[in-house]
């Protein structure tokens, strides 16, 4: 178990930098992007007309979108109609996340179009061996983060099956016995397995490292539970451990003979890191990364159980916890020479290195901005020489390596731009990435946000919504329809926005984000009394949802229902009612102060 190391959600440049209004230039030469848009177009709906119906005829669809014109904003004089252009339509995440947590170690975008796209590719893909055990490993990680318990179940079953027919043909490999481990959960069938792995091979990585991983969990759970845990007992659940801790802190006795543990585990990570980047196993290095950066954690843990009043709350022990993961997770590549090594091993894989990239800079951008401090001339000198790398691999050859490499180094001059105050250098690396992979969902999505303009630029919606229809085209789920029913909405496509929402909504009926977008798409609509009856039945709906067991997603969207709310009774011109309500928003703090104050802007 570790703490997770999915930095931010990066919104880089496009959560700073905003279209402008006056200008005259597009951020891409209009000629030249639909030209690529058409060419994107014609291969997705080629490759995939046959699989499903949203390809077929995107060619058509597309070319009639390029030819709309963007729509005039709203003046203040028609008040309905500009408070409506007021409300927000969907909580919109302009970036990606990047992660050292996954099974194979990076993850260049933990975010949900990260993973659809990585199950996606995967299970198009074919491999053997170890491979073949990674890629179903993979899988299962995706459907995980997507939700999707039984195909997460049934390509876990897989990994394992793979595990099990890659020892029956090769016995004697101890890669093959630590590929099962792997796959197995913590128990005492793993920790047999990894035990044969190592027999076989005493330096074998990925169950050295195994071993070592379950080794530092168990030296915390013996302290907290205080008793002994055999190695191959399971695993006990992270949140019973940290309320026993909260509840029974350990003395200053047993926390200096938990000490002296961890020094000693210490001293181990450092020395598999050391074995690790001698060969060349990035993926082992990067996982003991993550276990070097852990034990400080698990250190400060224990701290802050000790330091706890007698009136405290777990609650709020949590809360001091997950700020001390905060402090860790933005230095994970603090160390310039711990930095260099993960990209050294790196270094022929695009997307390992711009997650190692990404992590770092987030890191160094987030030190900037609390503590002024500048990143050293040595840290400058690897980050630019790694960016001229990536450069010079984009710019090598016609493929899908120089594709990745394009989207990589686009992506850490976003994330540069942190740092320098000013957007990326290589726009043009964007419209490469897509020209040699028309097949990536990430990368067209990063498109389709330029295209709604950047300083000193226009924004050009027509091709930002024949992007999302690519992208539907590509993936067809319940997310690329969503979007896609908001960018028709940004046309004034009315009935195709809703035919799209009302899809979605089959699938989710009780979805209060999608509920939101419906209402919103409703009065961006019109604002006369039927639709206003229309949308107060919703938010009625959506009012009486709000009294049950949320997720995470839907407690966000309730932020974005509670202000939408507020804005649709000033459209019907219930400015009493609006206010009182807003007064309630502000004391509850449902809503920030900022929020607040502009909604108070708009009352009159």
């Amino acid at each position: 178990m570790r703490f997770p190391l999915a930095l931010l959600s990066l919104l880089l440049a496009f959560s700073l930098l905003s279209a402008e209004e006056g200008v005259e230039e597009f951020v891409f030469p209009k000629d030249e992007l639909n030209a690529l848009i058409r060419e994107t177009a014609a291969k997705i709906e080629e490759r995939f007309k046959s699989e499903h119906a949203e390809a077929e005829g995107l060619v058509r669809r597309v070319e009639e979108i390029l030819a709309l014109p963007s729509p005039v904003k709203p003046d203040e004089g028609d008040r309905p109609r500009w408070l409506a252009s007021k409300l927000t339509l969907v909580n919109a995440q302009a970036g990606f996340n990047s992660s050292i947590t996954g099974v194979r170690g990076a993850i260049f975008d933990d975010s949900e179009i990260g993973h659809l796209q990585r199950y996606h590719d995967q299970e198009h893909a074919s491999a053997k061996d170890a491979a073949e055990v990674w890629r179903w490993l993979e899988m299962a990680q995706s459907a995980r983060h997507l939700k999707w318990k039984d195909k997460e179940q049934m390509c876990e079953e897989r990994a394992i099956g793979a595990a099990r027919a890659f020892i029956s043909r090769e016995p004697k490999n101890a890669l093959a016995h630590a590929m099962l481990g792997v796959a197995l959960d913590w128990g005492a069938e793993k920790f047999a397995t990894l035990k044969t792995a190592l027999k076989l091979d005493s330096q074998q990585l990925l169950a050295s490292y195994a071993m070592l991983d379950r080794r530092v969990d168990l030296a915390f759970e013996s302290a907290v539970l205080r008793r002994e845990i055999s190695m191959d007992e399971k695993a006990r659940d992270v949140q019973e451990l940290y309320q026993a801790l909260f509840a029974h802190a350990l003395t200053d006795e047993e926390r200096n003979v938990w000490l002296k543990q961890q020094d000693g585990l210490r001293r181990e990570v450092v020395a598999l890191l050391k074995l690790a980047h001698e060969k060349r196993d990035l993926t082992v290095f990067l996982k003991a990364v993550g276990l070097l950066n852990f034990l400080p954690l698990q250190q400060t843990r224990m701290m802050l159980a000790s330091k706890r009043g007698a009136d405290d709350t777990f609650q709020n022990f949590e809360g001091r916890m997950h700020m001390a993961m905060m402090e860790y997770m933005f230095s994970v590549f603090r160390n310039d020479e711990l930095l260099a090594a993960a990209l050294d091993l790196a270094s022929d894989d695009p997307e390992s290195m711009g997650a190692v990239l990404l992590i770092a800079l987030v890191g160094d951008g987030m030190h900037v901005m609390r503590d002024q401090q500048r990143p050293s001339k040595t840290r400058d000198e690897i980050l630019g020489r790694t960016l001229k790398h990536l450069l010079d691999m984009a710019a090598a050859d016609e493929s899908l390596r120089a594709a990745h490499a394009a989207e990589a180094a686009f992506m850490m001059e976003c994330a540069m731009s942190m740092l320098r105050q000013r957007g990326p250098e290589h726009m043009e690396l964007l419209l490469r990435a897509i020209k040699l992979d028309p097949f990536r969902l990430r990368t067209q999505k990063m498109l389709a946000m330029a295209c709604m303009g950047m300083p000193g630029t226009k924004e050009n919606k027509p091709a930002a919504v024949a992007l999302m229809q690519t992208q539907l085209a590509l993936m067809p789920n319940l997310q690329t329809r969503r979007m896609c029913a908001g960018a028709m909405s940004m046309l004034e496509a009315w009935p195709e926005a809703h035919k799209m929402l009302d899809d979605c909504l089959k699938e989710k009926p009780d979805d209060l984000g999608l509920l939101n977008q419906k209402a919103v798409t409703y009065l961006r609509e019109n604002q006369s009394r039927a639709t206003q009856k229309k949308v107060e039945a919703i938010f009625r709906k959506m009012d009486a949802l709000r009294t049950q067991s949320l997720s995470d997603t839907d407690k966000e969207s309730l932020k974005l229902v509670t202000r939408n709310h507020i804005l649709f009774l000033m459209i019907g011109g219930k400015n009493e009612a609006a206010r009182e309500q807003l007064a309630v928003a502000g004391r509850d703090k449902l809503l920030e102060e900022k929020e607040c104050q502009e909604l108070e802007g708009l009352l009159r």
